[in-house]
């Protein structure tokens, strides 16, 4: 949840992030009681804890600490229903009899969308469509005159362009690239797909970053 506050093209190290908000890698050792990693579970420092080790196999070299993998609260609820828990992300409904999930594929080059680097000229296939399920969802007064094929077809034609950031020299009240001004008509509309734009509102020229 953390993760919702982080603006991509900050490139803030994880790091960092982690030490900001003051989180704990929760770390169990491999022996310890189910109900113990529980009630530290339940105790709201994480839903999630790394499995250490001590490995010492080798008598050459001093013992050191190795990962040997994750657990989490699912897996623990897991045992005590004695059932598996099959979440959206689940290939299988039983791993040991690799028994399918019958559920539509995610198409995962939406992800693409999330990227700041985007600098093909148009879009994928995959790409138009979830920017229209984007378009109708969410900002529907805005293309209610269009039908789904014409909608498909604007986002579809559009091309992609990356835009620096705006310049503004030291004697201008506004940068000099802009997208669009104050009291000028324009044919156009623009799709933000990642970064920011600023927009100067009113005769205050109030300042606010969108995007």
């Amino acid at each position: 949840k953390d993760l919702i506050f982080v603006d991509p093209d900050d490139e803030t190290p994880v790091r960092n992030f982690v030490q900001i908000f003051g989180r704990g890698v929760h770390v169990v050792w491999p022996d310890d009681k189910l109900g113990d990693v529980l009630r530290e579970l339940k105790q709201g420092r994480s839903h999630m804890a790394l499995v250490r080790d001590v490995n010492n196999e080798d008598s050459d070299q001093d013992p050191y600490y190795e990962l040997k993998g994750i657990i989490t609260l699912e897996d623990i609820i897991e045992v005590i229903l004695g059932d598996e828990i099959v979440d959206e992300t689940d290939v299988f409904l039983h791993a040991e009899d690799s028994i399918k999930i019958d559920r539509t594929t995610f198409d995962w080059a939406r992800l693409r969308l999330l990227d700041s680097k985007i600098v093909d000229e148009t879009l994928s296939p995959e790409e138009v469509k979830a920017v229209c399920a984007h378009l109708r969802t969410n900002h529907e007064d805005a293309v209610s005159l269009l039908s789904n094929v014409q909608l498909k077809t604007l986002v579809a034609t559009t091309k992609v362009s990356e835009l620096q950031k705006a310049e503004q020299n030291l004697d201008e009240e506004l940068p000099s690239d802009m997208l669009y001004k104050n009291g000028e008509a324009t044919h156009v509309c623009t799709l933000i797909l990642s970064g920011k734009v600023t927009i100067f509102a009113g005769q205050d020229k109030f300042r606010s970053d969108v995007g």
